[in-house]
């Protein structure tokens, strides 16, 4: 199962037209978010014209689906060192699922709360901060999880939460929470400067171009065919399955769009929360499932479990990249 996502994911990275499908797709967004920062729209306008660019875009088994779940913002009640608090969960969830016909092989999730930048500066809710980098033990208070008790996200890699900043003249820069708490140092004031050179410490071996003194396919070895087995299962790649299957680890820090747009296609966005047949993450992974089913994946995918009885409330976006390793 695993070498057939490994071998069709490295035939789409070399691909040529795989990468021009990825630079036209992006200058079509560069062209709508500079038209909406041009008109002064805020995140909810922005996020709408991304996902619009890229909605119903696909290339060799890859497709991208983007769908508005409307209803009321999602907030979730937790607590904020010493005292309770209600805050919204997210505004853009991404999903990144990789299939092998029906059967789900992978599948990765990204809670985003998005900002626009203005002179490259804005505020930053520290408690909304401290609940997407930290994800405490929540509950819902209205929205996607109402009536939801002592939600748990195991967010592994600390790459569940994170923040989108739009700013002028139509650019898109994505930080972890982690990586954003960093920079603050405790502040509630961000600057884009703050960032620095943050995120080029996160390159793993992949992109950092090492080679292991095992010949690709290396998972033909009957004992590695084993070992990716258990490290993706266990959501613990050591630095040789980094090097071979990137994807199951996740950028940190993305500077503007094309690192942004290009990591998400790639699988290179968010945290693993189901691997080979298996949840990794149970909550996160039922969370984003649910979500795959009110948009209509059910339909292509075997999801387990029952369909909910009730659609979901939730006002939010979902932006989906889908990699089916079945087809060409």
């Amino acid at each position: 199962m695993i070498e057939t996502v490994i071998r069709r994911y490295h035939g789409l990275l070399t691909d040529p037209g795989f990468l021009r499908f990825q630079h036209l797709t992006i200058a079509d967004v560069y062209d709508q978010l500079g038209q909406g920062c041009s008109q002064g729209e805020g995140e909810v306008a922005l996020v709408t014209r991304f996902a619009d660019a890229v909605k119903g875009r696909n290339y060799r088994g890859l497709r991208l689906h983007c769908e508005k779940i409307h209803g009321s913002k999602s907030f979730v009640s937790f607590n904020f060192r010493d005292k309770p608090t209600t805050k919204e969960l997210g505004d853009l969830v991404l999903i990144t699922v990789v299939s092998e016909g029906r059967s789900r092989r992978l599948q990765k999730l990204c809670v985003i709360q998005n900002k626009v930048l203005r002179d490259g500066k804005t505020h930053i809710d520290p408690e909304q901060l401290f609940l997407l980098k930290n994800f405490p033990l929540f509950s819902g208070s209205r929205g996607l999880f109402r009536g939801a008790k002592d939600v748990m996200f195991l967010n592994t890699k600390g790459c569940l939460g994170a923040y989108g900043f739009f700013e002028s003249p139509g650019e898109m820069i994505h930080v972890n929470a982690g990586s954003l708490s960093d920079a603050l140092a405790g502040s509630a004031s961000f600057s884009k400067a703050a960032l620095g050179a943050m995120g080029k410490g996160d390159l793993d071996l992949y992109d950092r171009g090492l080679s292991w003194p095992f010949q690709f396919p290396w998972f033909d070895d009957p004992m590695m065919h084993e070992l990716s087995h258990r490290w993706i299962r266990w959501g613990l790649p050591s630095q040789i399955l980094q090097t071979w299957a990137p994807f199951t680890s996740s950028r940190h820090t993305l500077h503007d769009l094309h690192d942004f747009f290009r990591a998400w296609v790639s699988l290179r966005i968010g945290e693993l929360v189901y691997a080979i047949d298996h949840p990794v993450d149970i909550d996160a992974e039922k969370f984003s499932t649910a979500i795959l089913r009110q948009v209509g994946f059910g339909e292509h995918l075997d999801l387990g479990g029952e369909a909910p009885n009730e659609d979901l409330h939730a006002g939010l976006t979902v932006m989906i990249a889908h990699l089916d390793v079945a087809e060409e």
